[in-house]
């Protein structure tokens, strides 16, 4: 039993490590906080998080038509208000705004999940990973009351572009 333990223990530890490497190659900082024993239990927390993740939508998970269609665009507005219904579409939000107040760790845990479970592209990755939080921090209160309920629900969906004089939208060709 010892043994299983320790060799518990220590596949907790490389997977760590291996979070917190990903993690400074993906983010571009160090993460101190992934040492030490209190990690190792919030990790084999996060663990069994897995198999419960996605539970209620692997069945609803479906190859869709690209989004580049109208049918197709169409079907994955659908899907954003599937992921929706369960708050399941924001997993990052606050609970306040329709999220799941995941932290860093769980929505790289639930990213992997979504995709294991061949759940289709995000039509709205603008608005959820972009503006989003940026009304959330920055947004009057009419501002939040106003788009992001809109947002979360997969009922208006926001792009992001660029044009400036003498660059169009290729932002590297842009002189000061």
């Amino acid at each position: 039993m010892q043994n299983a333990s320790r060799i518990y223990s220590t596949l907790l530890t490389l997977l760590i490590g291996l979070v917190g490497a990903v993690m400074f190659h993906v983010i571009g900082f160090p993460v101190p906080m992934l040492t030490g024993p209190a990690v190792l239990v919030s990790c084999a927390g996060l663990l069994g998080l897995r198999v419960q993740l996605l539970g209620p939508l692997k069945p609803l998970c479906q190859r869709l038509p690209s989004f580049d269609t109208a049918e197709g665009f169409e079907a994955h507005r659908e899907w954003e208000r599937t992921l929706a219904k369960g708050n399941w579409g924001m997993v990052t939000w606050p609970t306040d705004y329709g999220g799941r107040g995941c932290d860093l760790i769980e929505w790289l845990i639930f990213e992997e999940e979504y995709y294991r479970a061949g759940a289709p592209l995000r039509v709205n990755q603008n608005g959820i990973f972009l503006l989003g939080p940026t009304l959330m921090e920055y947004g009057t209160p009419e501002q939040k009351a106003r788009f992001i309920p809109a947002m979360a629900s997969g009922d208006e969906i926001w792009a992001q572009g660029w044009s400036e004089p003498n660059a169009g939208s290729d932002m590297a060709a842009i002189r000061c």
